[in-house]
């Protein structure tokens, strides 16, 4: 809308369109006597196509047991008009997988209204984290596990006693096994006895 003085040969005239479309728009021009001389011409309006999804989270989850594979909550990817791209990293085993889809981590692409799930490999010691950080269409989100903290209490044990054994030798127990307990503890003895852990 608008007009261009007389002997304006670079003005401009505009118009602010609401919404995509194709729109028919004619340019009138009256010359010094009076005349008018009409322009029609076709205008295609396009809306530029928004690429920042919303914010997404994934819960963390603790406790969990070492080396093995930990799977996030489902996220939904919203907010976007068109694909953008999708990308994992950080993490053993690390991948990711769209509507139930198969888990992969190479870098991809994703529409708006898919659902997405991750996974990883847990630490294999006690208390660790492991981070893994989905990126979709430049917005982050990081899915984390924690395996459990390590139990400092073995379960109890006992060894049978020996009798009439020959004087001055080494008399050796029955194997045990330790068990009820998560990552390593210390171990001694007293009354000068040895032991041996794995037949080491």
């Amino acid at each position: 809308d608008g007009n261009v003085a007389p002997g304006n040969t670079t003005g401009k005239v505009s118009h602010a369109y609401t919404s995509a479309g194709t729109y028919q728009a004619t340019v009138l021009v009256t010359d010094s006597r009076g005349k008018v001389s009409a322009s029609p011409a076709a205008l295609t309006i396009s809306v530029a196509d928004d690429l920042t999804p919303d914010a997404f989270s994934f819960a963390k989850q603790t406790g969990v047991a070492p080396s093995i594979t930990i799977t996030s909550n489902e996220v939904i990817i919203g907010g976007i008009t068109a694909p953008v791209a999708i990308s994992l990293s950080g993490g053993s085993g690390a991948e990711y997988s769209i509507n139930g889809g198969t888990f992969t981590s190479s870098a991809g692409m994703i529409a708006n209204g898919s659902k997405v799930v991750v996974h990883h490999t847990s630490a294999s010691a006690a208390g660790q984290q492991v981070d893994s950080v989905l990126t979709v269409g430049g917005v982050q989100a990081t899915f984390s596990s924690v395996t459990a903290a390590a139990a400092q209490n073995p379960t109890a044990f006992t060894f049978a006693p020996r009798t009439n054994v020959p004087l001055n030798t080494y008399i050796t127990s029955e194997t045990v096994t330790m068990s009820g307990y998560t990552g390593s503890l210390p171990i001694s003895i007293d009354g000068g006895g040895q032991y041996s852990i794995n037949g080491a």
